[in-house]
């Protein structure tokens, strides 16, 4: 068995443990901290680096927040009334 990107190993283990033949693939990526994911600013470019405004939209179930509560507690208040009614509750 092959496991890339195995992490701590527990799929690896598990198949040894099951007298599979094991092959576990990693990567280690080592952070010293003395970094920057950004490049140098050229003077003249400001300080966005010349790369393109980045736009944030809010996703679509946002303007349609409170319909959604409202059928889910619509839901929730039948369920809650049929089973009263049955004596369940």
């Amino acid at each position: 068995m092959l496991d890339v990107a195995c992490g701590n190993g527990n799929a690896s283990l598990a198949a040894a443990r099951r007298w599979c033949k094991v092959t576990g693939l990693d990567y280690n990526l080592l952070i010293d901290g003395i970094g920057s994911l950004r490049e140098e600013a050229t003077p003249g470019q400001g300080e966005d680096g010349g790369s393109p405004p980045v736009e944030i939209k809010k996703p679509r179930l946002y303007s349609q927040l409170f319909w959604v509560l409202g059928l889910a507690l619509g839901i929730l208040a039948l369920g809650g009334t049929m089973l009263y009614r049955r004596g369940a509750a």
